[in-house]
């Protein structure tokens, strides 16, 4: 078997059985139980062959995920509480926890014979290729080709979807408060009428996409459309469809840029390289892609979007049509290179991140979680000196514990788009501008939030914990007192702590202030008769850092300064990013539906916590 292709897409498998059950308390919501994968192969929108997900190779992030309707991330239901790979099948049980309408409606349908079913999005990893004639087990079952056969894959979201594959899925839901309104006949008339548009519907398999299909059928359902309107609908959705099906050769390739050529390195990573060539950031390309693929990328001469358009459809073996609009269109329906204009965009975005300056990098103490629960910070227990060995050799023992100091990283992200105007017109400058906005925003975003986290902290602050230092104008004097009051902060064992101030934060209009305390190489006193020293002994004692945010543009005051710690020693404030990752993740894909062009998603798994007390003092004036 060849080897397995990588690829980071997504996939949303065919509906399977759902149930939703009262709580035992009244008070509680709703829960559900699902097979939400059968180990079977699935006939999916997108893959030209069935597909197989084995069980084996899927990641389970974590077992509370959220639960949407029709795979909106705006259409929120609730959560998984626990998620299990057993008899080869996918099984998850969970509640109805959001407070949202869809949740209500999807609660209230349900209790009123509606057949909710279920149905996974998991982003695909690895996959191979089965050719025809060929067998692969999986899931304890064996298989034909030709089909995928997807070797890694994460679990992403389940969401509650309106129409299945199958017409006799179960779904049932129990009443908290009574039995349901409508009667066994009214359920059945309701299966009649979905049956009968949905047979309608059948004319446009394999011209649309199946999830859209299922949406029309619906849709025509509620309104009470007839047959003949359906099927105008229907139509007018196929000729849009045609548009990005145009020359697509589909016979015995995954969507993926592969078959008709080769090319040395990864495929994707070159044509990503060439996109960065030809909107001009080849030294942004080089700091991300190997010498290899970057010689493959020039060698493909991208002087614009339709050069590396040609250049896709060559590599995959597909005819080039005679106009550039129908070229951008055919290139576009393989996956790998929506890929790679995501990978191009991450390197270019990437770099326009880390080009701001972000201060709360400079004070903040990097934590990283592995997951989006609540972890917390570890201190040792029992002795915070190490005591005199014994004679006989036996050393003290020491343990640790969980600090009620905790952190906890949350996503953040926004979409954008580039439309297929800009593509035909060879338009990377708009590639340029939106990487630019979105590195941009995603730095913006993270600074903001952690100097407002630190402003809101007032409980943080107090004089008891001698981290608020009241009528401390900014002067030599009062750094002086800052200064003393964190060498003197004390452990829980009432130990010197030890840390060392490092940074001198003010707002904006206290630079010149700070720079004159900290640089000024003597002080000298006005009284005539007054004998002193001329070094000034708080020369570079920190260093200065000025953030704007801190100003009273954003609420703060112009007179309040901090002093930060060693963060090392003592970390007065927390920056947690999820698995490590401190940069903004770009994923793209093709934009929706009724939509031409092409989607990009940043987004970025940080947190912002209030960590040790000492590791900060607030002066105000």
């Amino acid at each position: 078997m060849p080897k397995p292709t990588k690829l980071n897409m997504e996939l949303f498998s065919l509906p399977t059985e759902l149930t939703i059950t009262a709580a035992g308390d009244a008070k509680r919501p709703p829960r559900f139980n699902m097979v939400a994968y059968t180990g079977g192969a699935m006939v999916i929108a997108g893959w030209p062959h069935p597909v197989v997900v084995v069980l084996e190779g899927l990641e389970i992030p974590t077992q509370k995920i959220p639960v949407r309707l029709q795979h909106d991330p705006n259409q929120g239901i609730g959560h998984t509480t626990k998620i299990t790979a057993r008899e080869n099948q996918l099984f998850a049980e969970g509640s109805v926890s959001r407070d949202t309408e869809f949740a209500r409606d999807v609660v209230s349908s349900g209790k009123n014979g509606f057949p909710w079913q279920a149905s996974i999005n998991a982003v695909v990893v690895e996959y191979d290729f089965v050719q025809e004639g060929q067998k692969v087990k999986a899931n304890g079952q064996t298989f034909d080709g030709p089909l995928y056969h997807v070797t890694k894959s994460r679990l992403k979201e389940i969401s509650v979807v309106d129409i299945g594959a199958d017409d006799d899925a179960a779904f049932q839901i129990a009443a908290q408060k009574k039995e349901n309104d409508i009667s066994t006949s009214g359920v059945k008339k309701m299966h009649t009428e979905l049956k009968e548009l949905r047979t309608c519907a059948d004319e446009f398999n394999g011209l649309l996409d199946k999830q859209q299909i299922d949406k029309e059928v619906l849709e025509a359902a509620e309104a009470e459309q007839d047959i003949p309107t359906l099927r105008a609908n229907l139509f007018k959705k196929m000729q849009l469809a045609q548009v990005r099906r145009q020359h697509v050769n589909t016979v015995g390739n995954a969507p993926a840029i592969h078959g008709g050529g080769s090319l040395p390195g990864e495929p994707r990573n070159i044509f990503a390289a060439a996109f960065l060539i030809a909107a001009g950031k080849h030294s942004t390309a080089e700091k991300s892609f190997s010498a290899e693929e970057m010689q493959a990328a020039s060698d493909l001469r991208p002087h614009g979007v339709a050069d590396i358009c040609r250049s896709a459809l060559q590599l995959a073996g597909m005819s080039i049509p005679s106009t550039i609009s129908k070229t951008i269109d055919a290139a576009f329906s393989t996956a790998d290179l929506h890929n790679s204009l995501g990978i191009a965009n991450e390197a270019y975005i990437r770099e326009a991140f880390l080009s701001i300056l972000m201060t709360c990098r400079i004070v903040g103490a990097k934590q990283i979680a592995d997951n989006f629960k609540e972890h917390a910070l570890i201190e040792v227990c029992g002795v915070s000196t190490y005591p005199l060995v014994a004679p006989s050799g036996e050393l003290h023992h020491t343990t640790f514990q969980d600090s009620k100091i905790t952190y906890a990283p949350k996503t953040r992200g926004a979409i954008f788009a580039i439309s297929r105007q800009d593509l035909i017109n060879d338009n990377l400058g708009v590639f340029d501008q939106i990487s630019k906005i979105i590195g941009f925003n995603a730095s913006r975003t993270e600074n903001t939030i952690f100097w407002t986290v630190l402003k809101a902290a007032t409980g943080f602050f107090t004089e008891a914990r001698k981290n608020l230092i009241p009528s401390a104008s900014l002067s030599p004097i009062t750094l002086e007192v800052a200064i003393n009051a964190a060498r003197n902060m004390k452990d829980a064992d009432n130990n010197p702590v030890g840390t060392t101030p490092k940074y001198l934060t003010v707002p904006p209009t206290l630079e010149m202030t700070a720079r004159q305390i900290v640089n000024s190489i003597e002080i000298r006193n006005t009284e005539a008769d007054t004998k002193y020293g001329t070094g000034n002994p708080l020369n570079k004692i920190v260093e200065i850092v000025v953030e704007p945010l801190l100003g009273t543009l954003f609420g703060g005051l112009d007179t309040s300064w901090y002093l930060f710690n060693d963060k090392q020693v003592t970390p007065g404030m927390l920056l947690s990013y999820l698995n490590g990752i401190d940069t903004p993740t770009v994923e793209s894909a093709p934009a929706d539906f009724d939509t031409l062009g092409v989607q990009l998603r940043a987004y970025l798994d940080f947190g912002v916590d209030t960590g040790d007390f000492r590791g900060v003092i607030k002066c105000t004036a």
